[in-house]
């Protein structure tokens, strides 16, 4: 982290997803969250993503497995669907921006979501 800030990275953001066991107490055991407060940097629980946590993480750029493939279908986001948790469908995502530069970025969001 700190290489990253010392060559210009203005905002890092770590993402993980265990695999085994549960995501937030792994990283929560590996003082990854210690970490973040410490030298500044956000965390992401990927297992804990929803539909418009996975696109934003596609507009702000991620791994091949996050990006493949139409968010609503992606294991975990269909699962929920069947489950009736959370949004069906991109009309149900409400984005809310405070000024000229969010609403950029929530407008390139909403194309993302609607693209699947």
């Amino acid at each position: 982290m700190r290489w990253l800030q010392a060559h210009g990275a203005e905002h890092i953001t770590v993402g993980d997803r265990s695999g085994m066991g549960n995501t937030r107490a792994v990283m929560e055991a590996k003082g990854i969250f210690r970490l973040a407060e410490e030298l500044g940097f956000d965390t992401v629980v990927l297992d804990e993503l929803d539909a418009a946590g996975v696109a934003v993480l596609r507009h702000l750029g991620t791994t091949r497995r996050v990006s493949r493939g139409p968010i609503f279908r992606l294991a975990q986001i269909a699962r929920a669907v069947e489950l009736d948790l959370g949004v069906h469908s991109p009309g149900q995502i409400e984005l809310v921006s405070a000024d000229a530069h969010s609403e950029e970025c929530a407008a390139q969001i909403r194309a993302i979501l609607a693209r699947g």
